[in-house]
């Protein structure tokens, strides 16, 4: 009886199906905008794929963390967002190799010069790195609990001092400022 209990419905299995062939789709869009360089007419005037990752983790970074106006964790769509399409952007650096030469010890003694497969050296010295910053700025944005903040945010106009004549505060009218007591 607990087995049974235990086995996912037919809705379940059909919303997973569903929920995967969404995000296969969101997957292929993603990858023919790398591949074509934002370039869909068929000619050959898109950007090089490099610079096409380069501004797709800048807009992947505004529209995950670029919304936030307070100091606070990112939210769980957020973060999931971030992380999956953060994935698909480093996955072609993943394939990029250079063939370097080898030399394999046969098992009679002999040895024999091969061709390997191995990471470009750029690339397996600085992946990592990115990495690590991605995860230390989403344990820094962790970090800040609402409760935990010595910081007040007002309204702009709502008093609290601001800048007089056009700066930030102006052009962002929008957003609440942060007040250190």
């Amino acid at each position: 009886a607990a087995a049974a209990a235990a086995e996912p419905s037919a809705s379940d299995i059909a919303e997973a199906e569903a929920r995967m062939q969404a995000e296969m789709a969101d997957l292929k869009t993603f990858m023919s905008k790398i591949v074509l360089g934002n370039d869909y007419s068929g000619g050959s005037q898109g950007d090089r794929p490099a610079l096409t990752v380069s501004l797709a983790i800048t807009n992947l970074a505004s529209a995950c963390i670029g919304e936030l106006h307070r100091l606070q964790p990112l939210s769980a769509a957020a973060r999931a967002k971030w992380a999956r399409e953060l994935d698909w952007l480093l996955m072609p650096l993943q394939g990029i190799v250079v063939m370097r030469p080898r030399v394999k010890v046969l098992s009679d003694g002999s040895s024999v010069e091969i061709m390997e497969r191995v990471q470009r050296d750029d690339i397996a010295s600085m992946l990592p790195i990115l990495r690590q910053v991605d995860a230390d700025l989403l344990a820094l944005l962790d970090r800040f609990q609402p409760g935990d903040l010595a910081l007040d945010y007002v309204k702009p106009g709502a008093g609290g001092g601001g800048a007089a004549g056009g700066g930030a505060a102006d052009r962002n009218w929008w957003v609440a400022r942060p007040v250190v007591p």
